[in-house]
């Protein structure tokens, strides 16, 4: 049986009922809360994950394990608390920036910043998933009242 090195991202392979592991990949954060795999034109595939504890957000390229962007923040409007992650196929990557109440659609090849939706009446955000029946970002919101409502936003 293979070791698993520690802070790192496994990829495994299902035969069946037996699952292999395929590759592991290093990470520098240390406690990763959103994941999302991008196809990009520039590096190919990219993992992207965020850390809300750390408030960072980074990519690498899966092939080489090589980090190609990362971002940090807490203070001054840059990141605080990203959670939640989703891709719309077409290598735009929506990010929850839950302290700052909003959501970041960045370039996923080179984290640049395209569009800041703010989002003012949350009390969190709790996870993203991009609809591709009708193209809009659906947002679950956390609530101290244990009801689930989601908002569709059309970007």
């Amino acid at each position: 049986m293979n070791k698993v090195k520690s802070k790192s991202i496994c990829l495994f392979d299902c035969n069946g009922r037996e699952f292999e592991l395929k590759a592991t990949y290093p990470i520098s954060i240390c406690e990763p809360q959103g994941m999302c795999y991008v196809e990009t034109e520039r590096h190919g595939g990219i993992l992207v994950l965020t850390s809300y504890f750390e408030h960072v957000i980074q990519a690498a390229v899966l092939e080489t394990q090589k980090i190609i962007w990362k971002q940090e923040g807490e203070i001054g409007g840059t990141l605080c608390q990203p959670d939640g992650i989703t891709t719309d196929g077409s290598s735009r990557l929506f990010i929850a920036d839950n302290g700052n109440h909003r959501i970041l659609v960045l370039k996923a090849d080179t984290g640049c910043v395209l569009q800041t939706i703010l989002v003012p009446d949350l009390e969190g955000m709790a996870g993203l998933a991009w609809c591709t029946i009708m193209p809009h970002l659906a947002v679950r919101h956390k609530g101290s009242d244990l009801k689930c409502k989601i908002t569709y936003l059309n970007v």
